[in-house]
């Protein structure tokens, strides 16, 4: 019955713990990054004051994660501030060595530290951190002694209180020992709330410290489900924060051991013994020994319990064993007679699986014949294909070509007939100056077959600017002017489309230098987008293609 209560009443509560400890490293890698910049950041200054504050905050990283390495830069910071005779500083050094002595039982050097103190030359901060560690002292003193003395606390209490802000952590001890309205508790829930949903949004390890303080508030008004989420939720910030002070993780133990959770007991005790090789805390030692114990008996009560139900299984097994033995020799003799039947059925398969392998060689050879079928068909789908493209753009070409031949034939015989005039006139000069080569004559009927190409080539293909664009980078892509002429690096491009490969041949073509073409193949290909320059030429080939029905 406990271990169901274990399982589902505060099961919600425990799984995050049991996920956090689960990726406990991951968190200590995290806190390890942290101290890794520091200490670099402390390489890089020189500055006294800035190698003191840089020590303070390694302090704080240390105090509940590594205790021997805490004190070291602590013992550094103590070397600076003597040297520099900053009495404010070593007084917090002073603090600060009397809470890791506290928390890490070694109470004797705690006294001897506080001793040191001058209350008086305090600031009223560092009096409120005081009075908090004089009440912190003599509750882990009680736990030896077994009667805490109240009077003692409740008036170093009072004094935490003349110092305390409510932005100290002391300030919760002040409350707790020191104010006794009515409504004490009230206004201890209130405010320690407060303080763990803002340490919890600021991601302050302090929010541990709040919700443990909560849980044995509500444990103290028997409100025991409030108690155990607190309690929960401060182990919960203890384990991602590394803070190796087990005492919410201890509690929890104690709970869960009480209830015969002793799996869940065990992997939580064992993660606060891990962390004790680096923050052994030598008050908890004697109460992680009793839990131990504990866990330990009930796990031999469990053992013998699990001993007298296996025994009383054994039993019944023997009886479950013999009627099987029984109930093979029945199956035996029933499987003797299923042989011989068997048998007849197999005569009878392998006459039916020699017509199936007649069947299945027929069947094989027909897939073959289909597959054959199919790739010949394929090959035919893709001549015709290209046949059609190449018949389209013949049929169109021939009627360009015989046009274009028969306008040049006519423009030739008007210019025959016009120098023929002019020499019949007499007019030489003339019609020497028409046939020299820099007559514009030839340019203009270049420019004209340029226009009569391109107005050609865009009727079978129109896209063809949009779709080669597509192939260039943004910034690169061409853009033709409202008249549909292409430039010359589109028309040998078209010329590629058409098939037409040979720099040489489409420098012809154009009526520029085989350079010329080399130079804009090479533009092209360097200003192409997302393809390999290599395959440029293919892919700009197979443009279009398929919109056309080529």
């Amino acid at each position: 019955m406990a271990s169901v209560y274990a399982n589902n009443k505060y099961e919600r509560f425990f799984l995050s713990i049991d996920s956090a400890i689960s990726q406990h490293e991951k968190y200590e890698s995290i806190l390890e990054s942290q101290i890794k910049d520091l200490k670099a950041e402390l390489d890089r200054v020189s500055d006294i004051r800035d190698i003191y504050l840089i020590n303070k905050l390694l302090f704080s990283k240390y105090a509940s994660y590594i205790c021997d390495s805490a004190l070291i830069y602590l013992d550094r910071n103590e070397e600076i501030a003597i040297r520099e005779n900053k009495a404010e500083w070593i007084h917090d050094i002073y603090l600060d060595r009397c809470y890791i002595y506290i928390q890490t039982g070694m109470l004797s050097a705690a006294i001897s530290e506080i001793n040191e103190i001058n209350v008086d030359e305090l600031y009223n901060s560092n009096k409120a951190r005081f009075y908090s560690l004089k009440v912190y002292l003599l509750s882990q003193e009680s736990s030896f002694s077994g009667t805490p003395d109240t009077q003692k606390i409740s008036e170093y209490g009072v004094e935490l209180m003349k110092y305390a802000t409510t932005d100290d952590e002391s300030y919760i001890w002040g409350l707790l020992w020191s104010y006794q309205g009515d409504d004490k508790n009230e206004k201890l829930i209130g405010f320690l709330k407060k303080e763990y949903y803002k340490n919890i949004s600021l991601n302050n390890i302090r929010a541990g410290n709040n919700a443990l303080v909560l849980s044995r508030i509500y444990d103290q008004l028997n409100n025991e489900e409030e108690s155990i989420k607190y309690l929960c939720l401060a182990a919960l910030s203890d384990v991602k924060f590394v803070n190796r002070d087990p005492s919410a993780l201890l509690d929890l133990v104690s709970f869960l051991s009480s209830i015969g959770d002793n799996n869940r007991a065990y992997i939580y005790l064992d993660y606060v013994l891990r962390g004790q090789s680096y923050y052994p805390a030598r008050i908890s030692g004697a109460q992680m020994a009793q839990y131990m114990k504990r866990i330990f008996d009930e796990t031999l009560e469990r053992n013998e319990q699990e001993r007298r139900k296996n025994s009383l299984y054994l039993f019944w097994l023997s009886i479950v064993i013999v009627l099987l033995i029984i109930l093979c020799l029945v199956i035996s003799v029933f499987i003797h007679k299923t042989n011989i039947q068997k048998k007849n059925i197999i005569e009878i398969n392998n006459r039916l699986n020699a017509n199936l392998s007649v069947l299945s060689e027929t069947k094989e050879n027909l897939i073959c014949s289909n597959e054959k079928m199919k790739k010949m068909s394929e090959q035919i789908l893709e001549t015709n294909k290209k046949l059609k493209e190449s018949n389209y753009i013949k049929e169109e070409y021939i009627g360009y070509i015989f046009s274009a031949c028969s306008n040049y034939l006519t423009k030739f015989d008007n210019f025959r007939q016009n120098i023929n005039r002019k020499i019949k006139t007499g007019k030489i000069e003339e019609a020497l100056q028409m046939t020299q080569s820099t007559n514009s004559f030839f340019n203009n009927e270049v420019k004209e077959l340029n226009q009569t190409f391109d107005s050609t080539f865009l009727s079978i293909y129109p896209d063809f600017v949009e779709d080669f664009n597509s192939l260039l980078r943004k910034e690169e892509r061409i853009i033709i002017h409202g008249n549909g002429e292409l430039n010359t690096e589109l028309r040998i491009f078209a010329l590629v489309w058409l098939g037409v490969n040979s720099s040489s041949k489409i420098a012809t073509l154009l009526h520029v230098s085989p350079q010329t073409v080399y130079n804009a193949r090479m533009k092209m290909r360097n200003k192409a987008n997302i393809i390999d320059g290599e395959k440029f030429s293919k892919v700009v080939c197979s443009l279009g293609r398929e919109k056309l029905g080529f």
